[in-house]
């Protein structure tokens, strides 16, 4: 089966997809992934058996426009691209934001639509607007969110009947979304990383001159509001001065955080490290002492989210301090390999490194991490799903 897969982002750094895109061009199927062009990537380009052709959109017309009344079309130059270009048996659409694109493209060509939840994308809207702000602007943020959402809920709803499989990444999603929009329900393909016996290599305090004496407390993952960030930061003083944390990723607070550092005068001890090809990452990840997600359930996607960071800590054999939420905890009950904590206080999260770093367990929490992702949350298991839902589509008439 000849697959297109459209994808908002360029691809560089999107472990989900890329897991997905090589899994079924291992079972025999060719795809390509459209998406977007920028400064990092190249236009076209083969990665593990299938292929990436990005596009660099050429709109008109106000930001505004495409960025809150018109939301769901503004990637649409990605399915104009796919259907200038390329001859295809099925439409594999990657979140929301490009599902009404997608069921277009599909319903022209009259193939099947699959539907990839990788969120609760509506749920998780009010993560682009800060609430630091005066009455004016929060009205207007008010506003703006209704809008979207509104059309939003139009747009899946529209997407989500026409498409003949769809996807999310656990099953508190898949229970919301059967809820809001019927059956039939997703199926959950969890964002787990590929077994892999990762030993430590360095790299990370290497290129960061980080002494080995010092304590690593690790974040990786995108920069916005909702992810605890400025509170894990906050949480350093509060440490042994040995401690040092570091950000790895890419996002829009990254200035905010900077400035927070200066402002506690933590500027030596924070670290800020550019996104890393998800293939190099784990290198990263094992140099660490700590993995943390100091997730802030702000929505309904938040609380119940699972992130594929949890388990590329574990995995590495880092004990993790993660936000006491449905998901996690699931994890840490069957293999207690960290801390959870129940609130983002500065203070409960150095409490829980503290605690963590200091732990007569230590060792067995490293050696429970990479446990679990060897016996239960690795993408050995959850391929074959992905693999059989295609099987499904090419078996019906």
């Amino acid at each position: 089966m000849r697959i297109v897969m459209l994808l908002s982002n360029d691809g560089f750094r999107d472990a989900r997809v890329r897991r997905e895109a090589s899994a079924l061009a291992g079972a025999g199927h060719e795809v390509t992934i459209f998406a977007l062009a920028s400064d990092r990537t190249v236009e076209t380009e083969w990665v593990e058996g299938f292929r990436f052709r990005r596009i660099a959109p050429r709109r008109t017309g106000p930001a505004l426009l495409w960025n809150v009344l018109l939301w769901p079309w503004h990637f649409a130059e990605l399915a104009h691209a796919a259907d200038r270009e390329w001859s295809f048996d099925a439409v594999h659409a990657h979140d929301l934001d490009i599902l009404e694109p997608a069921r277009a493209l599909a319903a022209s060509r009259a193939v099947p639509l699959i539907y990839d939840s990788h969120e609760l994308f509506i749920d998780s809207l009010n993560q682009g607007f800060s609430a630091d702000c005066g009455r004016p602007r929060r009205l207007a943020r008010s506003a703006a969110l209704a809008w979207m959402e509104a059309i939003g809920r139009w747009a899946e709803r529209r997407g989500y009947a026409a498409a003949a499989a769809h996807i999310t990444t656990n099953e508190s999603y898949r229970e919301f979304l059967g809820r809001r929009y019927g059956p039939p329900n997703p199926v959950p393909i969890d964002n787990y990383p590929p077994r892999r016996e990762l030993g430590e290599s360095g790299r990370l305090r290497r290129e960061l001159a980080i002494e080995e004496s010092q304590k690593v407390i690790l974040y990786q993952g995108n920069f916005t509001h909702g992810r605890g960030l400025d509170r894990l930061i906050r949480a350093l003083p509060l440490l042994d001065s040995e401690a040092v944390v570091v950000l790895i990723g890419w996002g829009w607070i990254r200035a905010e955080l900077e400035a927070l550092a200066r402002e506690l005068a933590v500027q030596d001890r924070v670290y800020i490290v550019d996104t890393v090809p998800a293939g190099e990452l784990p290198e990263y990840t094992a140099g660490a002492d700590v993995g943390v997600m100091t997730t802030d359930p702000i929505n309904l996607s938040r609380r119940y989210c699972t992130s594929n960071k949890l388990f590329e800590y574990l995995m590495a054999g880092l004990p993790v301090v993660v936000s006491d939420l449905p998901e996690n905890r699931k994890v840490l009950d069957a293999y207690p390999a960290g801390e959870l904590i129940g609130d983002l206080e500065p203070a409960t999260i150095a409490g829980a490194i503290n605690k963590v770093l200091t732990s007569k367990r230590l060792d067995e929490m490293k050696s429970l991490g990479r446990k679990a992702v060897k016996e239960r949350y690795n993408w050995e298991r959850e391929r074959a799903k992905l693999i059989e839902i295609y099987a499904d589509l090419e078996r019906s008439p």
